[in-house]
């Protein structure tokens, strides 16, 4: 595994990932490395967005399973609640 050292690192930001690994009950490096993988995706992440992407728009070509046009969610709700 890689080594980072960072040098001159700001102190109010060093603060901020201090208290927030103590209330999350983790280390400065465990918070650091969520932090980086949220917004540095590796490329098995990217692949498995992109793929789950594909599905979704697949997914969403398909015509519907009943046919349309249906009324309002308003007017549904109103007529389960009159029943």
């Amino acid at each position: 595994m890689a080594t980072l050292r960072i040098e001159n690192f700001p102190d109010d930001l060093h603060e901020a990932i201090r208290k927030r690994a103590l209330a999350n009950g983790t280390s400065i490096r465990h918070e650091v490395i969520q932090v980086l993988r949220s917004h540095f995706p590796t490329p098995a992440v990217l692949r498995r967005r992109k793929a789950a992407y594909k599905r979704m728009l697949e997914l969403h070509a398909k015509p519907p399973l009943t046919p349309g046009p249906h009324p309002p969610a308003e007017e549904m709700i109103r007529e389960d609640r009159n029943r």
